[in-house]
């Protein structure tokens, strides 16, 4: 069984814990269909405000992220370890013996910088949220702009863009402007989708503000 955290590319921070006996992978991708889903327990609806404010959400397994391999504690025990030390937001709070996360002390301020390195690397081609313009990622590797717009009714929207670097999807801009500006008018095109839906949303789209997270 692994245990495994979920983390926002905001700040590589772990929000949730949890344990599988399926591969990470795996658990992550149910995680991701129950918050496009709308499932309202604490993870999803950090999962989908993260996604709103222009972040991706990731995973990792703890003990490869970490190099503290706790192989004589039981899935539930080394579960409930790494709640305690990383009090993610979306767990409930533990309160633990002193017994029980002792013998780790001199180790767990070296595994947690290990971790928020790990989860860093994880994105570290990119940049989130480029200037300030919410949903504009902008990618080292292939010096272009990649523009999106996710809203909890409709999901992810790709912008298409004007450049290919490696794939047959024009999803890339090789100009910040460029991509700006797509990603506003596929806000403007989701607005009037709604609007002229037979099934007409009852709320009015208020979009983060550029620069505000």
């Amino acid at each position: 069984m692994s245990v495994y955290c979920l983390f926002s590319t905001r700040n590589a921070k772990p929000e949730y814990v949890g344990r599988t006996w399926r591969d990470t992978n795996e658990r992550f991708y149910e995680h991701t269909r129950k918050a496009l889903n709308g499932n309202s327990l604490p993870c999803y609806k950090w999962m989908r405000s993260e996604w709103t404010a222009g972040f991706d959400v990731f995973h990792a397994d703890l003990s490869v992220a970490s190099n503290l391999f706790l192989e004589n504690y039981n899935d539930h025990r080394r579960e409930r370890l790494w709640i305690y030390w990383l009090q993610p937001s979306c767990n409930d709070r533990l309160v633990m013996k002193r017994n029980e996360y002792e013998p780790f002390e001199h180790k767990i301020e070296k595994a947690i910088t290990s971790l928020h390195g790990y989860c860093r690397r994880s994105y570290r081609d990119r940049l989130y949220n480029h200037e300030g313009y919410i949903g504009i990622t902008y990618y080292h590797t292939y010096n272009a702009h990649n523009a999106h717009v996710y809203t909890e009714e409709h999901g992810f929207r790709q912008a298409y863009g004007d450049t290919q670097p490696s794939w047959d999807d024009p999803i890339w801009f090789s100009d910040l402007v460029a991509a700006i500006d797509a990603r506003d008018k596929l806000r403007a095109s989701i607005e009037a989708q709604a609007n002229n839906s037979l099934q007409r949303s009852t709320r009015k789209f208020i979009w983060p503000d550029d620069e505000s997270v």
